[in-house]
């Protein structure tokens, strides 16, 4: 999906036999996706756990630190199986992208130059977190 559309991806989550868990990157990147100047961490999740994902992501610090830059993104991909009753299951792919506008204010940290504007574009934009798969699993 993202290799298509022509991300240089890459695969950050690491399994740790001492403790037998999978270990995130910064607690919430699966995935690295590059392209261009653009930077972005993806959490893959299945179809119902979306909205668990993007709760503890914007609990982060890290993932706080990450999305300041203009160049660096958040997403987090939810996988379901779709399809008519009777037919074959395709996999479908459900984007939401994290946003500097998803992280509450806090007053003990300040927001810098590069996020102020990014906020500023991305509540221009929408109003929320926004869907981006068309629904036929490309993005």
């Amino acid at each position: 999906m993202m290799r298509d559309d022509g991300w240089l991806v890459a695969v950050v989550e690491k399994w740790n036999s001492h403790v037998t868990i999978r270990q995130d990157l910064w607690g919430f990147g699966d995935l690295i996706a590059v392209k261009g100047d653009d930077v972005l961490l993806i959490q893959c999740t299945s179809g119902s756990h979306a909205a668990h994902r993007v709760a503890k992501i914007i609990g982060l610090d890290a993932a706080r630190i990450w999305i300041q830059s203009d160049h660096r993104r958040i997403q987090v991909h939810a996988w379901k199986k779709r399809g008519e009753r009777g037919k074959a299951k395709k996999w479908d792919c459900r984007v939401v992208s994290v946003g500097t506008c998803d992280f509450p204010v806090r007053a003990d940290q300040p927001i810098q130059s590069s996020a102020v504007s990014s906020l500023a574009a991305d509540s221009a934009l929408r109003p929320g977190r926004q869907l981006l798969a068309d629904g036929q699993g490309k993005v």
